[in-house]
Protein backbone atom coordinates (compact mmCIF):
# COMPACT_ATOMS: atom_id res chain seq x y z
CA UNK A 1 0.00 0.00 0.00
CA UNK A 2 0.93 3.86 -0.50
CA UNK A 3 1.53 6.81 0.55
CA UNK A 4 -1.56 8.38 -0.58
CA UNK A 5 -3.75 5.27 0.64
CA UNK A 6 -2.02 5.13 3.89
CA UNK A 7 -2.90 8.58 3.95
CA UNK A 8 -6.35 8.38 3.28
CA UNK A 9 -6.92 6.06 5.95
CA UNK A 10 -5.25 7.80 8.42
CA UNK A 11 -8.07 10.69 7.09
CA UNK A 12 -10.23 8.07 8.32
CA UNK A 13 -9.51 7.88 11.53
CA UNK A 14 -8.95 11.54 11.83
CA UNK A 15 -12.21 12.06 10.64
CA UNK A 16 -13.90 9.62 13.26
CA UNK A 17 -11.95 11.82 15.84
CA UNK A 18 -13.63 14.76 15.11
CA UNK A 19 -16.53 13.50 14.86
CA UNK A 20 -16.47 12.00 18.14
CA UNK A 21 -15.21 15.54 19.67
CA UNK A 22 -18.38 17.00 18.49
CA UNK A 23 -19.62 19.83 21.28
CA UNK A 24 -23.22 19.38 22.62
CA UNK A 25 -26.01 20.62 21.21
CA UNK A 26 -27.43 23.34 22.72
CA UNK A 27 -26.56 24.53 26.32
CA UNK A 28 -29.78 23.67 28.03
CA UNK A 29 -30.06 20.18 27.40
CA UNK A 30 -26.23 18.79 26.76
CA UNK A 31 -27.28 16.29 24.56
CA UNK A 32 -24.75 14.90 21.95
CA UNK A 33 -24.94 14.88 18.75
CA UNK A 34 -25.82 11.72 16.92
CA UNK A 35 -22.55 11.80 14.89
CA UNK A 36 -20.35 12.25 18.11
CA UNK A 37 -22.39 9.15 19.61
CA UNK A 38 -21.64 7.21 16.64
CA UNK A 39 -18.06 8.05 16.15
CA UNK A 40 -17.18 7.17 20.11
CA UNK A 41 -18.82 3.82 19.46
CA UNK A 42 -16.80 2.86 16.10
CA UNK A 43 -13.74 4.12 18.12
CA UNK A 44 -14.56 2.00 21.10
CA UNK A 45 -15.52 -0.82 18.79
CA UNK A 46 -18.57 -1.32 21.00
CA UNK A 47 -20.22 -4.22 18.70
CA UNK A 48 -18.43 -6.66 16.85
CA UNK A 49 -18.97 -5.76 13.59
CA UNK A 50 -17.42 -1.71 14.71
CA UNK A 51 -14.43 -3.82 16.04
CA UNK A 52 -13.84 -5.91 12.50
CA UNK A 53 -14.43 -2.34 11.04
CA UNK A 54 -11.89 -0.67 12.69
CA UNK A 55 -9.44 -2.78 13.01
CA UNK A 56 -9.42 -2.78 8.83
CA UNK A 57 -9.11 0.74 8.72
CA UNK A 58 -6.66 0.80 11.27
CA UNK A 59 -4.66 -1.75 9.04
CA UNK A 60 -4.84 -0.05 6.38
CA UNK A 61 -3.88 2.99 8.39
CA UNK A 62 -0.81 1.40 9.46
CA UNK A 63 -1.93 2.14 12.97
CA UNK A 64 -2.34 -0.28 16.05
CA UNK A 65 -5.95 -1.10 16.33
CA UNK A 66 -5.28 -1.96 19.92
CA UNK A 67 -4.18 0.94 20.86
CA UNK A 68 -7.16 2.87 19.15
CA UNK A 69 -9.05 0.77 21.44
CA UNK A 70 -7.40 2.00 24.64
CA UNK A 71 -7.45 5.23 23.94
CA UNK A 72 -11.31 5.57 23.04
CA UNK A 73 -12.10 3.63 25.95
CA UNK A 74 -10.45 5.63 27.91
CA UNK A 75 -11.32 8.78 26.20
CA UNK A 76 -15.08 8.18 25.91
CA UNK A 77 -16.07 6.04 28.52
CA UNK A 78 -19.94 4.25 28.24
CA UNK A 79 -21.94 5.93 31.10
CA UNK A 80 -22.73 4.39 33.34
CA UNK A 81 -26.64 3.69 34.33
CA UNK A 82 -28.37 3.72 37.85
CA UNK A 83 -31.25 1.70 37.92
CA UNK A 84 -34.12 2.24 39.62
CA UNK A 85 -35.33 -0.10 42.20
CA UNK A 86 -39.11 -1.67 42.08
CA UNK A 87 -41.26 -0.69 44.74
CA UNK A 88 -42.87 -3.90 46.29
CA UNK A 89 -46.34 -2.21 45.60
CA UNK A 90 -45.86 -0.59 42.36
CA UNK A 91 -47.35 -1.98 39.21
CA UNK A 92 -43.89 -2.99 38.02
CA UNK A 93 -44.07 -5.71 41.09
CA UNK A 94 -47.14 -7.61 40.05
CA UNK A 95 -45.29 -8.22 36.89
CA UNK A 96 -42.48 -10.25 38.39
CA UNK A 97 -44.53 -11.70 41.39
CA UNK A 98 -46.89 -14.49 41.10
CA UNK A 99 -50.32 -15.33 41.90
Amino acid sequence: MGDGERRLWRAVLEQAYEDAEMPAIGEETGAEPLDATRARRYLRADSSFEGANLELVCEFADVPADRVFLWARQRYPLEQTIEKPMECDGPAAALTTGP
